[in-house]
């Protein structure tokens, strides 16, 4: 089975800090995800990198529709991502 979502080695930094270093997970069909942590530990970041509302530094996110077609996320138009 395809995951759902796939986040691969997402890094984001602000200057010098490392909102998120190099976060990977997968997410299938049915299956839950709670994302925790300290304030300011990356959360948010991880969220707006994975909706596209922020640029990334490095990693792969990458989206199986229904179809099994495999959409790369960050690439794709904002309307295309409401979808």
């Amino acid at each position: 089975m395809e995951p759902l979502l796939n986040v691969e080695k997402l890094s984001k930094y602000y200057r010098n800090i490392k909102a998120c270093d190099r976060v990977s997970f997968n997410l299938y069909p049915a299956q839950v995800l709670g994302i925790v942590g300290e304030s300011g530990s990356g959360k948010s970041t991880l969220l707006n990198a994975i909706g596209g509302y922020i640029p990334i530094e490095g990693g792969n996110i990458t989206y199986t529709t229904s179809s099994g077609e495999i959409l790369t996320l960050p690439k794709l138009s904002e309307t295309r991502r409401r979808l």
